[in-house]
């Protein structure tokens, strides 16, 4: 589950790019 409480598979699908940012930032 991403922080924002979506699932993960469901949330790359829209915006995968912005995705990977949050991740990265949320390390």
């Amino acid at each position: 589950i991403t922080p924002d409480g979506e699932p993960i598979q469901f949330a790359e699908t829209r915006f995968p790019a912005e995705r990977v940012e949050l991740k990265l930032s949320a390390l």
